[in-house]
């Protein structure tokens, strides 16, 4: 049995749930429906085999493991508003802006059209709430520029924390 319930029950329900490709590290390698590049992986079992890996890691190392789900508030706006190009430019710059706060070994995916998934071993809830917030608050208050437009979008985030072990590295 898993030590780590809360975010083996939230990986499964996201693995079951997979119909979208992977984004990993940032690395650009497909494209959305509008064929502008995305940063995706047409490699839907990554996210459960990354999970069920980093899970093994931390119940053996005994380290803690947070996920954090993210949803673009009201993005179906910004498609209608603006256009799907306008929406694949928005959801670039986003991955762009959560790669870059997100730190080296963080596993970044899209599992949903808007929703985002984050991986991170050895962060404690208490850290991924932080950065989680610091996140929001980056993402609400720096429009991004689509289309000779400026285009403000906030997040909706969640978090599945294993706390029973010390937090590891900075």
């Amino acid at each position: 049995t898993s030590q780590f319930p809360a975010i083996t029950a939230a990986l499964t329900k996201i693995s079951a749930a997979l119909d979208e490709p992977l984004l990993l590290d940032g690395e650009i390698v497909a494209t959305s429906h509008t064929g502008v590049p995305l940063g995706f992986q047409q490699i839907q079992h990554r996210i459960s085999l990354t999970g069920s890996t980093e899970i093994a890691r931390a119940e053996r190392d005994q380290y803690p493991l947070c996920v954090i789900m993210m949803d673009l508030d009201f993005f179906k706006d910004v498609n209608d508003t603006y256009g799907h190009e306008a929406g694949d430019i928005v959801l670039k710059a986003l991955t762009t802006t959560v790669t870059q706060q997100s730190r080296h070994g963080d596993f970044l995916c899209r599992y949903g059209g808007e929703e985002f998934i984050v991986i991170m071993p050895g962060m404690s809830g208490e850290r991924a709430f932080s950065f989680a917030e610091r996140l929001r608050i980056k993402v609400a208050e720096h429009p991004y520029n689509v289309l000779n437009a400026k285009v403000s979008i906030t997040l909706s985030v969640g978090i599945a924390a294993n706390n029973e072990f010390e937090t590891i590295g900075p």
